[in-house]
């Protein structure tokens, strides 16, 4: 009785699974300013992305992203505070 039920466990009455191709373009249409010898990292979004409405669409969510400006702002502040840390050890060496 075990051992049927482990033989039939195994079976299964669900058809194979095959997935469907996606309705995307299999190319992206890249701005024409793209040196393709740069790494991605050196490449500014604007010249990267040739879709205007893409780029709007960047754009202002680039500009409404708090997350990115609370970034910036505390980047700002370390900054700052690096600053003065080595303003205060040069005074130090100094005296």
């Amino acid at each position: 009785m075990i051992a049927a039920a482990l033989v039939f466990s195994g079976c299964t009455m669900i058809p194979h699974y095959e997935r469907s191709a996606a309705p995307i373009a299999t190319n992206y249409a890249r701005a024409s300013a793209v040196n393709s010898n740069l790494p991605a990292a050196e490449l500014s979004w604007t010249n990267f992305i040739a879709e205007a409405r893409l780029a709007k669409l960047i754009a202002l969510a680039l500009i409404n992203n708090r997350d990115l400006r609370v970034a910036v702002l505390k980047n700002g502040k370390e900054l700052s505070l690096t600053r003065g840390v080595r303003e205060l050890q040069q005074r130090l060496e100094s005296l």
